[in-house]
């Protein structure tokens, strides 16, 4: 690397010099300016080249927006014949890289799948390859949905509406508007008509060329072969990982039969471009089910780097930490009463016949949805306008005829404590199911917990954060247990 080589990170007014390596003094979740000086080099921010601009003095900058981007970052100089490496880290208000490393951490056995691409880094910067079980476990929780979407966008492919001129004297669906501006530039096309739409010295009028709107259904071919490359890489995943064994078997096969799909067949698609662009096409902005898709898509593809461009994403990247947080909290809870997930399990989102995502002992944990009416029912279920409310976590005890109702949230006021309006949010679900206990787990310090409690109801806090768990596991979970076990409310007829 040559000598006078310099990267710098300016935020404010403030210049932050990095160094080849790990350099451990976080910046601010912010806008920022990434400045180069020295050899030109191809400059790179976790795997994606940047556009650099020359200034004065010979340094080449660029704006770069760290927002919603907590975690660990490479820039990467790449000289031809060698790279150099820039690791620095992003704090955020949401969480920190460390923060989020110590919730999966602490799961221990469990695996923590988000709506949101990551990839998780060891303390030193090194990314962690995902293993076969990884791979599996997110097939598993995404694959229904991707049939879903795959079978619906071949039944009723996107569409458009198109506006086009056609010679005609009684044409159907006549846009107005746009003939008139059309008669305006062209009075010509105007005769002479028996009950003709207009009216002039007494004669009647139809136009000879009118702008008639007419809507077509048309095959948006660059998205479809995009999906079927998506679906092509699944199934080689499985087969080049040596998955086409039980545990991908079925999954394998569903997939194969997407494949013979009309629309996505190579006789309808064409050939062309295949990998997601940098932004969304306007058929993926406009209908959600190809937006989804590409999620997908570039999900599968940074996690798991089964990709032309074998470079990983590295950084975190997680918008919603409330969703690891939200997992981290149910595993927690399972564990603190001895739950188990089914066998086979690749998450929460895998469940019990019934609904559970984790069950034992005669209780069952109920995670992001609604339990069955019986078990917690709402007042409004017998009214024309039934509620529809899902709590995050829901403990049922069928023997005892009891219930707990747990509310997630990841955040805390300025003193550290749950936030009032999350304590007004439980107060409704109290009311609604009929309960006079309940608490809302929160990334709060043990020893502040307290509880609110009057004319016959208990609704309290329940602090909940990683480190603790990881400092002394067995007893932290031995309060945590303690703590809810107060917490039962009585199944309401």
């Amino acid at each position: 690397m040559p000598a006078e080589l310099a990267v710098e990170i300016i935020q404010g007014l403030a210049t932050r010099r990095l160094y080849p390596g790990a350099n451990h003094e976080p910046l601010r979740e912010e806008a920022a300016l990434i400045s180069v000086l020295g050899a030109s080099s191809r400059v790179l921010l976790n795997g994606k080249l940047l556009q650099l601009q020359p200034i004065a003095g010979g340094a080449r900058v660029t704006s770069i927006d760290l927002k919603n981007r907590p975690g660990l970052h490479r820039l990467t100089l790449d000289l031809g014949t060698s790279k150099t490496h820039y690791d620095f880290a992003t704090e955020s208000a949401k969480a920190t890289w460390r923060e989020i490393a110590s919730m999966l951490a602490a799961t221990r056995e469990y695996t923590i799948l988000t709506g949101r691409p990551f990839t998780y880094l060891s303390t030193d910067g090194v990314r962690q390859v995902p293993d076969d079980d990884l791979f599996v476990a997110w097939l598993r929780s995404r694959f229904e949905e991707i049939l879903y979407l795959c079978r619906a966008i071949d039944r009723i492919p996107a569409s458009h509406s198109d506006s086009r001129l056609r010679t005609s004297t009684r044409s159907k669906g006549l846009d107005r508007r746009a003939t008139s501006a059309l008669l305006r530039q062209r009075p010509g096309l105007l005769e002479e008509a028996p009950g003709g739409i207009l009216q002039i010295a007494g004669k009647s009028y139809w136009p000879s060329l009118v702008c008639a709107r007419s809507r077509e259904t048309f095959l948006p071919q660059a998205e479809h072969r995009q999906l079927r490359m998506f679906v092509e890489q699944l199934i080689s995943a499985c087969k080049t990982r040596g998955l086409v064994a039980e545990s991908t078997k079925d999954i394998v096969a569903s997939l194969t039969d997407v494949l013979g799909l009309r629309n996505l067949s190579p006789a309808k698609i064409g050939v062309g471009p295949t990998l997601p662009g940098m932004v969304r096409t306007a058929v993926e902005r406009r209908d959600p089910r190809y937006a989804r898709l590409r999620d997908l898509m570039i999900e599968f593809r940074s996690t798991f780097s089964i990709t032309e461009d074998p470079t990983p994403a590295i950084q975190t990247a997680i918008k919603d930490v409330w969703e690891i947080y939200q997992a981290f909290a149910a595993y927690t809870i399972g564990e603190a009463f001895d739950l188990e997930l089914p066998r086979d399990s690749s998450g929460l989102r895998t469940r019990w016949q019934g609904g559970a995502s984790m069950k034992g002992h005669g209780l069952l944990l109920y995670y992001d949805r609604a339990a069955p009416g019986g078990l917690l029912p709402s007042w409004r279920s017998a009214t024309t306008r039934p509620a529809s409310e899902r709590p995050d976590i829901t403990l049922v005890d069928q023997a005892g005829q009891r219930v707990m109702v747990l509310d997630v949230k990841y955040s805390v006021d300025k003193q550290g404590r749950c936030r009032s309006e999350h304590l007004f949010e439980m107060q409704g679900y109290m009311n609604s199911f009929r309960i006079d206990k309940a608490a809302i787990v929160f990334p709060g310090d043990p020893v502040d917990a307290r509880g609110y409690c009057g004319n016959g109801y208990t609704l309290a806090e329940a602090p909940l954060r990683a480190r603790d768990i990881l400092n002394a596991r067995d007893e932290q979970l031995r309060r945590l247990r303690s703590q809810l076990e107060e917490l039962w409310s009585t199944i309401p007829n």
